[in-house]
């Protein structure tokens, strides 16, 4: 299955509906619920997404030749949307937030439009980005952003290790398991389309062969009438009509 470049455009397209989705929930997150004291760093994550948005959709204007141009650029964007869905869940308590599901349509999005272990390299860039920050926070390299639901919110412990390894070893099964049911989907669809292209070959080699067929006929049955007539004009000469037959 061939790589168009509107797949590259549709991810540009849906990006900056994403992007004003993180503004504005950062914008309620902020001053209506007042549960994230860091909205500041969520803007400025939402505004880096607006930055290199516009630096994919000013790349389309170029002429994308082949396959591998567009897979690349596929590969660069769902990078970037790692990058940046990371930070957004970091800066809102990465281990607790239920938004780290999205990483999921990275994940087929990934599976759809990646060929060879280029989805399995993103999975695994994800598990090293998500465990990474869990680690971090757990060792108090870097500090945790908790969401403040409450007026103890940051009064609240933080996870036991073994809560942590848990969620890490759900989430990655979670996202292994999806790229692997995308990519087998994917090249059992891709089989299927070239079988219905081999079949689509051998019909039109029968139907070439069938006129061909039927264009030689036409001049023997012109040749075999001309012989007829020859013979019953000269029914009487048997030398002629053993050299006619």
């Amino acid at each position: 299955m061939k790589l168009p470049p509107e797949g590259a455009r549709w991810l540009v397209r849906l990006r900056w509906i994403a992007c004003a989705a993180v503004l504005c929930v950062a914008f309620v997150a902020s001053t209506v619920w007042q549960i994230a004291a860091n909205a500041t760093l969520l803007y400025l994550v939402g505004c880096a997404m607006l930055a290199y948005n516009f630096a994919f959709w000013l790349s389309q204007r170029a002429v994308w030749t082949g396959e591998a141009n567009v897979e690349r650029n596929i590969f660069l964007q769902i990078l970037c949307d790692l990058t940046a869905l990371t930070l957004l869940l970091y800066f809102t308590d990465l281990p607790r937030n239920p938004f780290i599901v999205y990483y999921v349509f990275h994940m087929i999005i990934a599976g759809m439009y990646l060929r060879g272990r280029a989805p399995y390299v993103v999975a695994a860039l994800t598990s090293a980005m998500v465990g990474g920050i869990m680690l971090l926070e757990y060792w108090g390299v870097i500090p945790r952003y908790a969401l403040r639901f409450s007026a103890a919110a940051d009064a609240r412990p933080d996870l036991h290790y073994l809560e942590l390894l848990a969620i890490f070893v759900a989430f990655c099964s979670a996202v292994w398991i999806t790229v692997y049911f995308t990519t087998a989907i994917r090249r059992y669809v891709d089989r299927a389309h070239a079988e219905i292209r081999q079949k689509e070959k051998m019909l039109g080699i029968g139907q070439l062969v069938a006129g061909i067929a039927h264009q030689i006929a036409n001049p023997l049955d012109g040749v075999q009438n001309c012989l007829q007539r020859i013979g019953e004009s000269v029914k009487d000469d048997a030398r002629l009509t053993e050299y006619v037959r």
